[in-house]
C-alpha cells in the first residue's frame, strides 16, 4: 500500500515499510457576512504539487471557517498539509525537527534524539489534514481552520518538508459558510484503531475524524488501498509481520490518501474509486516508539460501493 509520507510523518520507515500494493483560480478575502445567517462563499485552494512542483492558486488571506481543497498530482505523486505553530516556534525548526526525527532511524527505529526531536514538533504544531494525490490523479476536500491566526500550508511529498510555505492569515470573525455534504465517516481512535461506517462511497466524500485523546493522542492519515475479496485484517497484518515483496492479496489501481489530521480535528475527503474491498490504513509513527501505526493494528477492511 502506497505509505507515502505524511508532514514527512512517516518519513523514511512509512515509505520503505509499507505494503506497496501499486507497483481555482485566485480568489478574495471573505467578506464579514450582512447577517449571522448568511452564508459567506467558501475560499478555496488549488495545489499542484509533487515532489519537485509546488503551486498554490486561491486566496492567502480570508475569515476562520471551512476552507477547500484540491490537489492535483503534478509530475509526480504529491503530498501537502495545513498546520499552525505555536507561538515562538518557527517552520524552519518544524522541518529540522523532521529532519532529525527520520535521520535517527535504525535497525531498532529512531532514537531517543530522534523521538525528543520527533514529540517537539508535535507538541509546537497542530495538524488541519491536506491531500497526496497521485500522479494525475484529482482529489479534493475541506479542513476548518476555525482560529483566527497564521496557518502554514506546505509541500509534503518528501521525508522533510519542503521550504518556502505558503502563508495563510485567517482573521476576523468566523464566517457562516455552508457545510459539505458527507455520506460517511471514519474515526482514527485510541490505541491506533478505526471506528465508523465499514461502508463507504466508490465516489463520494467521507468525513475524517481524529478523535485520539490522552495517552494516545496522535496525528493520523487515512490510506485506503484496494484489496481482492476476502482479505482479512489478520492477512495484512500478517504480510507487515512477516511478508516480503508484493502482498498477495494486492490488487493494482487507483487509492486514495489524505495528509495528515491532528487529535481533535477532522477533514472531508472527495475522491473516486473502484468499487470493491479496500485496506483502510494509517503509517503514521507512533510518538512513543516511532512504528507505524498500520504496523500496530491500524488496519480495517472496508467495502467502496
Amino acid at each position: 500500500m502506497s505509505g507515502r509520507t505524511r508532514m514527512s510523518v512517516g518519513v523514511a520507515v512509512a515509505a520503505t515499510t509499507s505494503l506497496a500494493l501499486v507497483g481555482v483560480s485566485a480568489g478574495s478575502a471573505i467578506s464579514a457576512p450582512h447577517a449571522t445567517k448568511t452564508i459567506a462563499a467558501t475560499p478555496k485552494l488549488k495545489v499542484k504539487v509533487s515532489k519537485h512542483k509546488f503551486k498554490v492558486h486561491g486566496p492567502s488571506a480570508f475569515q476562520p471557517g471551512t476552507v477547500a481543497l484540491t490537489g492535483i498530482g503534478k509530475g509526480g505523486n504529491g503530498a501537502f498539509e495545513i498546520v499552525r505553530l505555536k507561538h515562538g516556534y518557527t517552520y524552519h525548526q518544524l522541518r529540522q525537527d523532521i529532519k532529525t526525527f527520520g535521520a535517527s532511524y535504525g535497525p531498532k527505529g529512531p532514537s531517543k534524539s530522534g523521538l525528543k526531536a520527533f514529540h517537539r514538533a508535535l507538541a509546537n504544531s497542530t495538524e488541519y489534514g491536506g491531500l497526496a494525490p497521485s500522479q494525475g490523479q484529482k482529489l479534493r476536500g475541506s479542513v476548518k481552520l476555525n482560529k483566527a491566526g497564521t496557518y502554514y500550508l506546505f509541500n509534503d511529498s518528501t521525508n522533510t518538508p519542503k521550504p518556502h510555505p505558503v502563508i495563510l492569515t485567517v482573521s476576523g470573525p468566523k464566517a457562516h459558510r455552508a457545510p459539505v455534504a458527507t455520506s460517511a465517516t471514519v474515526k482514527a481512535t485510541k490505541k491506533a484503531r478505526w471506528h465508523g461506517d465499514k461502508t463507504l462511497p466508490a465516489k463520494g466524500t467521507i468525513k475524517f475524524k481524529n478523535i485520539s485523546k490522552g495517552m494516545h493522542k496522535s496525528p493520523h492519515f487515512v490510506d485506503l488501498e484496494r484489496v481482492k475479496p476476502g482479505t482479512t485484517r489478520k492477512d495484512v497484518l500478517d504480510f507487515f509481520a512477516n511478508g516480503h515483496g508484493r502482498p498477495p492479496f494486492a490488487v493494482p489501481g487507483p487509492s486514495v490518501d489524505s495528509d495528515i489530521v491532528g487529535p481533535h480535528q477532522s477533514m472531508t475527503l472527495r475522491y473516486k474509486l473502484h468499487r470493491g474491498s479496500y485496506a483502510l490504513m494509517c503509517f503514521f509513527p507512533d510518538p512513543m516508539t516511532g512504528i507505524p501505526h498500520a504496523f500496530m493494528g491500524m488496519v480495517r477492511i472496508v467495502n467502496l460501493k
